[in-house]
């Protein structure tokens, strides 16, 4: 039943996925703080709408919460089944690849670049940024209040713990946590043969 409505939906969103892609990108973010005040399944499917304009790429079951920024969105390419929840900030100025099953729980931020300091001729917040880009593999659970920082790459079917700072790479099947973060322990596969 659920995908009879689904494949209808996609039907009636095609044309304004389309216009979606020609609209001015000043507008369509004008347009993502208007989605926040409309009833909440009509703002999930405008969301989306919006957003698939505003990001390199988009999967399918796509959702984006309220108060998502996306900055820097023309270099953010995002799976299918992906939901991003409320008041994430992601920046893809070095480019944010997020795979297909991964959800990144509220007040988390995703950054693709990051300062430098070593100009000791002008303040920090004038030094250079280097951009580098981050990597969320599929199957993937962020925990809210998640930040993480440029160059990162998270591996398939792992865990971050809540209130982690993520650096460096997170190996496929780890459940991590802390600041930085740290393997707590390894995700086993488990045999259902019969």
């Amino acid at each position: 039943m659920g995908r009879k409505y689904s494949k209808i939906l996609s039907l009636l969103m095609c044309p304004f996925l389309a216009l979606s892609k020609v609209t001015p990108r000043f507008i369509l973010n004008y347009l993502m703080y208007f989605t926040y005040i409309l009833p909440s399944p009509m703002s999930f499917a405008l969301r989306y709408i919006i957003v698939s304009g505003l990001v390199n790429s988009i999967g399918d079951n796509v959702y984006i919460g309220d108060n998502v920024t996306l900055k820097n969105a023309k270099n953010i390419n995002i799976g299918n089944n992906v939901s991003i929840h409320n008041n994430c900030y992601l920046d893809g100025a070095g480019v944010i690849n997020i795979g297909d099953d991964v959800s990144i729980a509220h007040n988390s931020s995703i950054i693709s670049f990051e300062h430098t300091w070593e100009d000791q001729t002008v303040p920090i917040k004038y030094n250079p940024t280097v951009l580098k880009p981050v990597f969320i593999d599929k199957d993937v659970w962020i925990g809210c209040g998640v930040r993480v920082l440029a160059g990162a790459s998270i591996q398939s079917r792992s865990i971050v713990a809540a209130g982690s700072v993520v650096k460096g790479t997170i190996e496929a099947g780890s459940i991590v946590g802390g600041v930085p973060a740290k393997v707590i322990r390894r995700i086993e596969r488990v045999n259902n043969a019969i």
